[in-house]
C-alpha cells in the first residue's frame, strides 16, 4: 500500500497489511481508463457486510494506459460520486501498467539501513531514475539475524503518484492510502491462509474494462505482475464483429441481457481468450524456472472480472494442469452462507479491486 503521507520514505506497498480497523473507515476507489468504481465495507452484527457501492464512467481519452490526459473530467466525476454518495476517505489504487515489481536479495544489514540500499538498485531494476521514483519493500521471508534478506520491491513514478492525488483530493476526498491494481485484487480473490498452506502460489487473473492485469502472488506477496492491452471493450468490439451488431446489443450480449449459443459467443472471443492463455502459460513457465524453492508450485488461477464468466475459466482449465476458479470476492469480507451482498455476482468480479481496496487497512 502507499500511504498518503509527507515524505517518500511514508509511502508503502503492502499486500495483506495487519487485520486492524482504521479509525476513519475507508471507500475502496478504483480508478480505471473508462470508468469509476467504488466499494465501502462497514462493521455488522455478523462481521464486515457491504455498506456502499456504484460506478461513474467518463469519456474516452480522460485516461489512457493510467496516465490521466483530462483532469478536469475526471475530478468532476470524483466529485458527482462524492456528493451523490456522501464520500470523505478512500484508498485509491494506482494503475498497474505504471507500477514496477521486482524481488532482490540484499546482504544481512539492520532493517534502518535496508531503504538507503535498494536506493542503488531502483535504476538497475526499473526504468525510472531513482529522483523520479516512489518505491518500498516487503518481506518474502521473515528477517532472520546474520542472514540475507529477501524482498520485493515495487516502484512507481512520482508524476503518476502526484497526478492520482491530484484528482482525488481536488474532488474533496481525503485520501488514506494508493495501491497497485494487483495487490489490491490479490487481497479479494485468494483466501486467507486458513486452509491452504503459507507457501501456496497463485496466478491472480483479473479482465478489467480496458485490460487485463496479471499477477503471480506467493507467500501472501506479489512476486511478478503484468497487463496486456485486451479487456471487456476488445470483448465488445469481438461480439460487434462476429454478430453483425452495434456496441449498444453487444453489451447486452456481453453482459448475458441478450441470449446467444455459449459456444458461439465463446468463439467470438477466441482471439482475445488465446492472448489471456498465451499469457498465464508465460508465467507458469516463469515461475517454474525462477520461483521461489519455498513456494515451487502454482496452485491455482484466480480469475476476477464479470467477462471471465464468458467461458475463460473452462478454456484454461483445459489448456493447463492447474486448478482454474473464479474467485469469490466475498471470501475474506464475509460469508455468503450468513449474508447475501446488495451486488449481483458478476457485478462483485467487476468490484474486486475496490472490495480489495476497502480491506485496505
Amino acid at each position: 500500500m502507499l500511504r498518503a503521507q509527507r515524505g517518500r520514505n511514508n509511502l508503502f506497498f503492502r499486500l495483506f497489511p495487519p487485520p486492524k480497523f482504521l479509525t476513519m473507515p475507508a471507500v475502496g476507489l478504483d480508478i480505471s481508463d473508462k470508468i469509476i468504481r467504488f466499494a465501502g465495507l462497514r462493521a455488522g452484527v455478523r462481521g464486515l457486510e457491504l455498506d456502499v457501492f456504484g460506478e461513474i464512467s467518463f469519456p474516452p481519452g480522460a485516461i489512457e494506459e493510467g496516465f490521466i490526459k483530462n483532469k478536469d473530467v475526471v475530478v468532476s466525476a470524483l466529485t458527482t460520486l462524492r456528493q451523490k454518495h456522501n464520500l470523505r476517505y478512500v484508498n485509491v489504487s494506482l494503475p498497474e501498467e505504471k507500477a514496477y515489481l521486482f524481488s532482490i536479495e540484499l546482504p544481512a544489514m539492520e532493517i534502518k539501513d535496508i531503504r538507503s540500499a535498494l536506493s542503488f538498485k531502483i535504476e538497475e531494476n526499473v526504468p525510472v531514475k531513482l529522483a523520479d521514483a516512489i518505491f518500498d519493500y516487503y518481506f518474502i521471508a521473515p528477517p532472520i539475524a546474520g542472514q540475507p534478506l529477501k524482498l520485493g520491491v515495487a516502484v512507481t513514478h512520482t508524476k503518476v503518484v502526484q497526478s492520482y492525488m491530484d484528482v482525488v483530493t481536488d474532488a474533496g476526498l481525503t485520501p488514506l492510502s494508493l495501491q497497485v491494481e494487483s495487490q489490491a485484487v490479490a487481497r479479494v480473490a485468494i483466501p486467507k491462509q486458513r486452509h491452504l498452506p503459507e507457501s501456496s502460489a497463485h496466478i491472480v487473473v483479473a479482465v478489467r474494462d480496458t485490460k487485463t492485469v496479471f499477477a503471480i502472488v506467493a507467500s501472501d506477496t506479489i512476486r511478478f505482475s503484468s497487463t496486456l492491452a485486451i479487456g471487456g471493450q476488445s470483448i465488445v468490439e469481438s461480439i460487434k464483429k462476429s454478430f453483425s451488431v452495434d456496441t449498444a446489443e453487444a453489451e447486452k450480449i456481453r453482459n448475458g441481457k441478450e441470449s446467444r449459443e455459449r459456444d458461439e459467443l465463446f468463439f467470438s472471443l477466441i482471439n482475445a481468450a488465446s492472448v489471456i492463455r498465451d499469457e498465464v502459460g508465460r508465467l507458469l513457465a516463469y515461475w517454474e524456472s525462477h520461483g521461489d524453492p519455498l513456494s515451487p508450485t502454482i496452485v491455482d488461477i484466480a480469475l476476477t472480472g464479470g467477462d471471465t464468466l464468458l467461458g475463460l475459466t473452462d478454456y484454461l482449465s483445459r489448456s493447463f494442469d492447474v486448478p482454474v476458479r473464479v474467485a469469490n470476492v466475498w471470501q475474506n469480507i464475509h460469508s455468503l452462507e450468513t449474508m447475501v451482498p446488495a451486488m449481483t455476482y458478476r457485478e462483485s468480479l467487476d468490484y474486486a479491486p475496490a472490495l480489495g481496496l476497502a480491506l485496505a487497512f
